[in-house]
């Protein structure tokens, strides 16, 4: 019909105004919205729905566009909004892989397929190479599955117990993954296994991680010993009271391992820097001299960027590559004149929900380390694309599920990280945070976080799910830290105020009102 936008029109449209997070936390640089917090967090299956809101008095007349519970939001002004960078990244020193969970998986893949490349793991709750796949002596079979749809060793019509690696450690023979490794590199799937001789790799476990039972990480560690030249090159630490998450040194609000989301939050204060451990055995076993980010010193937010995927999608039906991702690019590095070290780092399962991604990855303190130490990183972003409980969740291929070729250089995801590693200097980069935002906005709302905590519980999980699935879409707002110390007497007070206002019947079925302001 004349005047309407063509399907193809729309979606660049979408496209262009994909990162949300930009967009919100410019509306509150403008004071053009009356909303603080919302949060909208599900790993794993295991959900945790909250909102909070927080008014703010408009200072502006409201701009046209989408609608939600009074809230304007306008996309096109947005956009506009975004600066386009083309700086130019010099070809990076030494690459380095890093993850937790599925992404920790999906490392330890990357690391082993492009040893010739990749220098160095940090490795935070991980399985080995090639293990969900291969059957050993003392494996439990089962009829075919989606979830393990090859097996390396079953007999035909049978497959694997589903994460058998990280529920049954004890089963798991190392000796029979270096065999495997071996065999594939004879076959040229993938680089010479003696790269991993020399490099630095570190292996974490908390103590109350429920999803890899207490030996499964190091079950990994001594797979990559096997090649080690020397002991002191892997790294394992498991003596730290986390759940399943990174281990930070205080900055996170989530105590450490404690409470019934200490294995779905995925940053807990353990007063440990996991990811400054990590870097400092990895430099120190490649003769690199590391500084620590001081106390005083934080990680810019001019250099947090985000850039298309697009260009590597690929067959996205297996890549599963959302339009948009991020990259930290330490100011000395942007000009292209200077080689910076370049660090992967690979998000796990649930992190395709609005908001998660961003918040891993301005919450994680890598961001310092690479202000620090000239180092760029590279989170890549998966979307929620295809059939499987994991593919729909954004976890990384490490199970076959789209092939057997999944652990080789010639995988669809491989080559699409490698192909963003071989372009770096290529990337169209666009502001996170548009030069108009008042940075100290930004810095308040990342601190504020989640509210109604204590709320978690199936009738809550169900009601404000529907809410978000029917109220919000994908334009749900923003994401933020999650923990105890957010029902703030504010927050409380607003709260209230939403309680006994427009979404006081939604939420009354699960008394979530009453539960929040008694938290």
């Amino acid at each position: 019909m004349a005047g309407e936008r063509s399907d193809r029109e729309a979606e660049e449209e979408v496209s262009w105004n994909e990162p949300l997070l930009t967009y919100s936390l410019q509306l509150v640089a403008q004071r053009r919205f009356a909303s603080v917090v919302a949060g909208l967090g599900v790993v794993l299956g295991l959900a945790v729905v909250l909102f909070c809101w927080m008014g703010v008095q408009s200072q502006a007349q409201a701009i046209p566009g989408w609608n939600v519970f009074g809230i304007d939001f306008s996309a096109r002004s947005q956009a506009q909004a975004i600066v386009q960078f083309t700086e130019q990244l010099a070809e990076p020193a030494k690459i380095f892989v890093s993850g937790l969970s599925s992404g920790a998986d999906f490392a330890v893949h990357f690391q082993v397929a492009y040893s010739a490349r990749v220098s160095g793991a940090a490795i935070f709750a991980g399985q080995p190479y090639m293990c969900a796949i291969t059957r050993f002596p003392e494996d439990e079979l089962q009829p075919p599955s989606s979830e393990v749809p090859i097996c390396r060793g079953c007999p035909p019509n049978q497959t694997l117990i589903y994460d058998h690696c990280k529920n049954h450690p004890s089963w798991v023979k190392v000796e029979e993954l270096k065999a495997v490794t071996e065999e594939y590199f004879k076959n040229g799937f993938i680089d010479d296994p003696s790269n991993l001789k020399n490099i630095g790799l570190y292996f974490y476990r908390g103590t109350a991680d429920s999803h890899y039972a207490n030996g499964s990480v190091k079950k990994t560690a001594e797979y990559f010993a096997q090649f080690a030249s020397s002991p002191s090159n892997v790294k394992y630490v498991g003596d730290i009271p986390s759940g399943h998450a990174y281990p930070l040194p205080g900055s996170c609000p989530w105590p450490c391992g404690k409470g019934v989301l200490a294995n779905v939050i995925p940053f807990q204060d353990c007063k440990y820097d996991g990811i400054g451990d990590a870097l400092t055995h990895i430099y120190n076993v490649a003769g690199m001299p590391i500084s620590s980010p001081s106390a005083t010193s934080e990680w810019s937010w001019d250099a947090l960027k985000w850039f298309d995927q697009e260009p590597f999608w690929g067959n996205r039906s297996i890549t599963r590559l959302e339009k948009w991702a991020l990259v930290y690019v330490p100011e000395r590095c942007a000009s292209g004149q200077q080689s910076c070290n370049l660090m992967l780092s690979f998000h796990g399962c649930g992190f395709v929900f609005p908001g998660l991604y961003e918040m891993l990855v301005v919450e994680l303190n890598l961001n310092a380390w690479a202000e620090a130490n000239d180092m760029v990183v590279l989170y890549p972003r998966l979307g929620a694309f295809g059939s499987t409980a994991e593919q729909k969740q954004g976890c990384w291929n490490v199970y076959g599920q789209t092939g057997a070729d999944y652990a080789t250089k010639s995988a669809d995801q491989m080559k699409a990280v490698l192909q963003m590693v071989n372009s770096l200097n290529e990337l169209q980069l666009r502001s996170f945070v548009p030069s108009t935002i008042n940075k100290s906005d930004v810095e308040g709302l990342l601190k504020i976080g989640l509210c109604g905590a204590k709320m978690v519980g199936q009738a809550a999980q169900k009601e404000l799910k529907k809410l978000a699935e029917r109220k919000f879409g994908r334009l749900g707002p923003i994401m933020l830290k999650t923990g105890e110390k957010m029902i703030a007497t504010r927050a409380r007070t607003k709260m209230k105020q939403l309680c006994d206002g427009n979404l006081n019947e939604e939420l009354s079925k699960g008394k979530l009102c009453d539960e929040a302001l008694q938290s």
